[in-house]
């Protein structure tokens, strides 16, 4: 977890805060996510849930200018235990659901982070799945399975992120 007393998760964390001294553009997957937050003085725990797993849906509560003002919502594969409880003090919440509060979040215009995985396919969930059944609950792993069956919108996520750095790259804040 990005909580853990590690060398090179403190030496990472070092890098994430001179990167946002700098205002470069750093988004955030997942554990990348969760670091940020972490490194920039918010807060990392495991989630009083469980995993979370299979494809979650999360809804847009604000809007930041890579984002298309059509959306609402949107669903993505997730597979993780540990979760962003509050966020740092710049940070501001984008999206988020019952199961995951903080599933996006925006640093100013520099940072972008999101919980879900974009980058992984219903296969590879399926297997990730399958693998970590002796530390999921059985009836968590069912659920998420049965998810699978939803197409996630991990074409619309990468355009999210193309068009973010995009914006920071073109327009630094």
């Amino acid at each position: 977890g990005a909580y853990e007393d590690l060398p090179w998760i403190a030496r990472l964390g070092e890098y994430v805060r001179e990167l946002d001294r700098r205002r470069k553009p750093l988004i955030g997957i997942c554990f990348g996510h969760q670091l940020i937050a972490q490194a920039l003085g918010g807060r990392v725990a495991k989630a009083p849930q469980g995993w979370g797993v299979g494809v979650h849906e999360a809804h847009i509560e604000a809007r930041a200018a890579w984002l298309p003002d059509d959306v609402e919502r949107f669903a993505l594969v997730s597979s993780h235990q540990d979760q962003v409880m509050e966020l740092p003090a710049r940070a501001e919440r984008l999206a988020g659901s019952a199961f995951c509060p903080v599933a996006m979040y925006r640093v100013e215009q520099h940072v972008f982070a999101l919980q879900s995985h974009p980058e992984f396919s219903r296969d590879y969930s399926r297997a990730l799945m399958q693998a970590r059944r002796d530390l999921i609950d059985p009836a968590r792993i069912e659920a998420g399975l049965a998810s699978l069956a939803r197409e996630p919108d991990a074409a619309e996520a990468a355009r999210w992120m193309l068009e973010f750095l995009r914006r920071a790259v073109v327009a630094p804040a």
